[in-house]
């Protein structure tokens, strides 16, 4: 016999753990939020839902790299220029 109680723990439990992904997205931590995701998806392989959320946070995860990569050279790229700039002004 399956002890309701633990079934409703259980449960209670990993909405717990999916809340706190989704508060840790909703704060802009997305890596955090596609640990919790992905370890959701590892306890409950047969669960669809878990396996999508992962890979839609995969890809939005890539997608902020890429554009902290972009920020990143654009920063160097002004740094570069302002130098050049004060070389231009002692000259």
């Amino acid at each position: 016999m399956r002890d309701s109680s633990r079934d409703d723990n259980d449960s209670t439990s990993e909405l717990a753990t999916q809340t706190l992904a989704e508060i840790y997205l909703s704060q802009g931590h997305t890596e955090e939020a596609l640990t919790i995701y992905r370890r959701l998806h590892e306890n409950a392989p047969d669960e669809e839902i878990l396996l999508r959320r992962v890979r839609v946070l995969e890809q939005r995860l890539e997608r902020e790299r890429h554009e902290q990569r972009c920020i990143d050279k654009l920063d160097r790229l002004k740094r570069l220029l302002r130098r050049v700039q004060r070389r231009r002004n002692r000259a």
